[in-house]
């Protein structure tokens, strides 16, 4: 992906990675935004990747529920949008909004984060004092149902790990996914993450690894000795070249690892092992997360090793922790 090119006539530039994401983001509605905002947009977006330092994928988020939202509220009013419009934006114009993506299958939570888009690009807008602040930054968030994160069983996902040889054809692919998914359960890593790693990353002897998470913010966990040893697997069986700046895991033809892969990496063991449809990639982080504090790890310790900004984040654990106790005594205790 970092390589990679797009040109649409002989002057485009090459696009860098941030700004390949964000056009993938525009390809639902190719429709250009009104004249009068494309550069106050633009602007905003640059202050979310140098200033905020938004990933790749937060600020293609961002900018996708923002542009929908200028682009439903010119057809709205029927005509080009001004500054002036968004000055005078009221609730029922972004409740319009709201209620159309829910008739399109839009979740709370998606619709929580499409507002937080919305209110991030007027409030840039007020702070630079490009408008007034609107009536419609009063809106409320919608109410989530809150989905605790489900943990999978730890021998089921060794076990799982030692059958990738029945999932990929190959020997380099099966010890490629084995070192992915490791990584992601014994080390707690987002799929990106694990995706951003590099061959020099593993070139040292250290006990630890250091990670590039959201927000470019770096940190560092415990690497396993049996992690590594699969790491180190895959590397020495690998049919690329694993150059020190390049991206560790590869795809079948030499390119880097899309997650889409990984993604039915997993598909394959769900329904090799019958797992629920919730056993996805992201799953054996929350197991990572899981799993230690049924072993008595504390809350501040496993904040630091998932990244989490905030303590609230990594609480959840917590809950799916006393629903799994409770589970246990209901199916033991003779008068549950």
């Amino acid at each position: 992906m970092a390589g990679a090119v797009r040109r649409r006539g002989r002057s485009q530039a090459r696009l860098d990675p941030r700004q390949e994401k964000i056009a993938a983001g525009a390809a639902l509605d190719r429709r250009l935004l009104p004249s009068a905002l494309a550069q106050p947009f633009q602007m905003w977006l640059d202050h979310l990747h140098y200033e905020r330092g938004f990933s790749a994928n937060s600020l293609a988020a961002y900018q996708r529920d923002v542009r929908a939202f200028l682009l439903h509220l010119q057809d709205y009013q029927g005509g080009p949008l001004s500054l002036a419009d968004l000055q005078g934006l009221e609730l029922r114009a972004l409740r319009a909004f709201l209620a159309r993506r829910k008739q399109d299958g839009l979740a709370a939570r998606s619709a929580n984060r499409a507002l937080a888009s919305i209110r991030s690009f007027l409030r840039y807008l007020v702070d630079k004092q490009v408008i007034e602040s609107p009536a419609a930054l009063a809106i409320r968030n919608a109410k989530e149902p809150q989905a605790l994160p489900r943990a999978l069983p730890a021998a089921d996902l060794i076990k799982a790990l030692e059958q990738l040889d029945l999932v990929q054809a190959e020997p380099w692919l099966a010890a490629r996914d084995r070192a992915v998914l490791a990584l992601a359960y014994g080390c707690g890593l987002r799929l990106s993450e694990v995706l951003g790693l590099r061959a020099q990353d593993f070139q040292s002897s250290t006990d630890f690894l250091t990670v590039l998470g959201k927000g470019g913010k770096q940190r560092s966990m415990p690497l396993l000795a049996e992690v590594r040893a699969l790491v180190e697997q895959y590397m020495s069986i690998c049919p690329w070249p694993l150059t020190s700046d390049q991206p560790l895991f590869r795809g079948q033809k030499g390119g880097p690892l899309s997650p889409r892969i990984v993604q039915r990496t997993m598909a394959a063991l769900r329904a090799l092992k019958g797992w629920d449809s919730d056993a996805t990639p992201h799953a054996l982080r929350h197991s990572y997360a899981s799993h230690l504090l049924q072993a008595g790890a504390d809350l501040r310790s496993i904040q630091e090793l998932l990244g989490h900004a905030k303590l609230s984040t990594t609480q959840r654990y917590t809950q799916v922790d006393a629903a799994t106790l409770l589970a246990s005594y209901k199916a033991a205790h003779p008068r549950a």
